[in-house]
């Protein structure tokens, strides 16, 4: 992953139920598709919790992602 991209990462587990919280900036841009993939497998295979866990240890994950959108995106969205 680039300098400025990364991923951080909270896992809980609730009753009998595990959850994992994903935040994530990734390559920006259409052309970035294969860039962000491999962001994202690197997340997925480097992201370690204490007593072995990792992402797909969780019955559920949530993955939230920081997306440049343009000026006339967000209007529309408003």
């Amino acid at each position: 992953m680039s300098g400025n991209k990364g991923a951080v990462g909270v896992r809980l587990e609730y009753h009998d139920t595990s959850f994992c919280f994903i935040t994530a900036h990734l390559a920006a841009g259409h052309a970035n598709m294969d860039e962000r993939n491999a962001d994202y497998r690197t997340i997925v295979n480097g992201l370690h919790f204490l007593r072995g866990k990792t992402i797909d240890s969780h019955e559920y994950v949530f993955l939230g992602l920081a997306v440049k959108c343009p000026r006339e995106c967000r209007a529309a969205a408003t």
